[in-house]
């Protein structure tokens, strides 16, 4: 059905009015389509006052979210990047560090913990590459354990280097089984590597 301007000019009246009078309630700004009428228009600019205006009441983390998947839609990742940053001010949560799970989050630890190395926070590296072990898709995690295991050679100790070699191998075993689960001979050495996990 085609929007006639009437129509859309007195929908944006009636979604103006209804966000003023109820600034709080989500559902006007993005559920019940303020934001989705002006990209509907492909008018981003719009859409972008709409969330504007939405962001200055410092909404829950969806809102946020909202706004940087729209940015990021249409390839606006520095100010998707921008918002973000914002975002974490308003809500400097540990959860909304770590919530997205980007292609670059590997990259993104491992600088990070580079930079601890560098001015000789080793604990601190460690910590941040432990953190990141949990975090990072899966697929990134053999590139992760390389660095990692790198850094126990360097900065770490013999029991630190074992456990990262360890957890190293788990996980090339793992996608081995996720590849073949009949592999009786990676089914084995992982069972060794668990057992002597175990006495070690």
């Amino acid at each position: 059905m085609e929007l006639k301007e009437r129509n859309v000019q007195h929908a944006r009246n009636l979604f103006g009015r209804a966000v003023t009078l109820l600034p709080r309630v989500d559902q006007l700004w993005y559920n019940l389509k303020y934001v989705y009428l002006e990209e509907l228009l492909q008018n981003v600019p719009g859409a972008r006052q709409v969330f504007e205006r939405w962001m200055q009441w410092e909404p829950d983390d969806k809102a946020w979210q909202a706004y940087i998947k729209m940015e990021t839609r249409y390839g606006e990742l520095d100010r998707a990047s921008t918002i973000y940053e914002r975002w974490i001010a308003v809500c400097p949560e540990p959860r909304n560090w770590v919530k997205p799970r980007s292609k670059k989050a590997q990259a993104v630890f491992s600088a990070f913990a580079k930079m601890e190395t560098r001015l000789k926070e080793y604990e601190r590296a460690r910590v941040i590459y432990k953190f990141a072990s949990t975090r990072v898709p899966r697929s990134k995690k053999a590139a992760l354990y390389a660095v990692y295991t790198k850094f126990e050679k360097q900065h770490g100790t013999r029991s630190t280097l074992e456990t990262t070699v360890i957890d190293k191998r788990r996980i090339q075993y793992e996608d081995e089984f996720a590849q073949d689960g009949h592999n009786y001979d990676a089914w084995f050495n992982y069972s060794q590597l668990e057992e002597g996990a175990l006495r070690g």
